[in-house]
């Protein structure tokens, strides 16, 4: 099995989490997620739920992965 690190934020971290979870023929391991700090993600995720209607799902907590 091979052991993945990902690097990224938001929505595009998103679809590659969703992309290895639906694809079980994919014989690897989520071991680690490098993102930007916990605290300007939390400023991301106030901004993206005033603007909702536009951005509607493009974000995602990484940290409750």
């Amino acid at each position: 099995m091979k052991s993945i690190v990902l690097l990224g934020h938001g929505n595009g971290i998103k679809k590659v989490i969703a992309t290895f979870q639906s694809h079980l023929e994919i014989q690897s391991q989520i071991v680690a997620i490098m993102t930007h700090p916990i605290i300007e993600h939390k400023r991301d995720l106030d901004m993206f739920e005033t603007v909702k209607s536009i951005y509607i799902d493009f974000t995602h907590n990484v940290f409750n992965f």
